[in-house]
């Protein structure tokens, strides 16, 4: 049973009343476990209070108050990976928001929401195709996501999140695959799919500067810019006589 929650007084009294085996079914029957794709703890501590919260080492777990003074959560690390300890009750009323509040503040998927099952199924060496095909853009988004890319022989690109391997590998169609070791496998499609957002938006800027500098070497007047609802941008362009 976690330390922090026998810590305090009631839940010790009821544990020697009910018996340890009984007392953690209890208490697990009260809480939801839910996974997070967070490197380690200092990641999870800088996004928790980047978003606002406080986050507390609280013996070998941590604590975050979710509203003022009041209710809070606890963070746990169960087999490399990084679990968010919610009350049933307080996630129902409060867990979307702090959930969306902590993602939006980071801008990455950070929860692998699984209510159908408690387990995390573990992927080995699996690998999957991506759309990266510039190696330089890879390596600057790996880096704003905190993941500190390395290259290697081959072109390869690698990288961990806490202890899983991440290798990026070249391939034939001049775009890259992705070999994914030891990692959940619900959080490996929610990393990857914040890799190619990341990504995507970075392209996105390259092609933009290109071309305002285009027009602007050619003399192009911008007459207006949209961005659309999927993010991407509509640029006007009037020629100058």
């Amino acid at each position: 049973m976690s330390v922090n929650i026998l810590m305090l007084p009631v839940a010790m009294a009821m544990m020697v009343v009910m018996g340890k085996e009984n007392f953690d079914k209890w208490v697990e029957s009260l809480i939801v476990r839910i996974p997070t794709n967070f490197n380690d703890h200092d990641d999870l501590v800088k996004t928790v209070k980047k978003a606002g919260f406080d986050a507390e080492d609280w013996g070998s777990s941590v604590k975050t108050h979710i509203e003022p003074n009041g209710s809070f959560i606890f963070w746990e690390e169960k087999n490399n990976i990084w679990e968010a300890i919610f009350a049933k009750d307080l996630l129902k009323v409060k867990g979307a928001e702090f959930m969306s509040m902590l993602e939006s503040s980071s801008e990455r998927n950070i929860f692998v929401r699984n209510p159908e099952s408690k387990k995390v199924v573990l992927s080995h060496n699996k690998t999957f195709p991506t759309n990266f095909r510039d190696g330089e853009t890879l390596k600057t988004v790996l880096k704003k996501l905190g993941y500190k890319p390395q290259e290697h022989a081959n072109d390869s690109i690698i990288c961990f999140i806490g202890p899983v391997k991440l290798t990026f590998l070249p391939g034939i169609s001049s775009t890259y695959s992705v070999q994914v070791e030891n990692y959940p496998e619900q959080a490996t499609y929610l990393t990857l799919s914040s890799i190619d957002k990341e990504y995507k938006r970075c392209i996105q800027t390259q092609t933009y500067e290109k071309i305002m500098s285009k027009a602007e070497e050619k003399g192009l007047t911008v007459e207006s810019e949209e961005v659309l609802e999927d993010d991407s941008i509509t640029i006007t362009l009037l020629i100058n006589q």
